[in-house]
């Protein structure tokens, strides 16, 4: 009944009183070590769950990073076709001109 306050001192010799001194500083001992287990398990457990969200960010990050990349790149593509085919349109133009003017 020490740990819930529930003690009587009256009719204590000076063992009783060494034992009750005793006894009231192992229970705060027990008492201030569950309290650190339990905030040790709860930061290990936010710490778990930090690492999941990191790891998760830098995942959506480099995906995307790779969907930006492979948009761009398919539209360099589509820009260097075309630019491809503006070419053989201006070659052929040229050359048509030139077998006209040597007619």
């Amino acid at each position: 009944m020490l740990s819930l306050g529930e003690f009587d001192l009256d009719g204590y010799d000076k063992y009783g009183w060494i034992l009750f001194i005793i006894a009231t500083i192992v229970n705060c001992i027990v008492m201030l070590n569950l309290l650190i287990s339990i905030f040790s398990q709860v930061h290990d457990d936010f710490q778990t769950i930090k690492h999941l969200q990191q790891t998760k960010s830098i995942q959506e990050l480099s995906l995307d990073s790779y969907e930006i990349m492979c948009y761009f790149s398919a539209f360099a593509d589509e820009k260097k076709k075309q630019s491809n085919e503006r070419m053989e349109v201006r070659k052929d133009l040229l050359n048509n001109k030139s077998q006209i003017e040597s007619n």
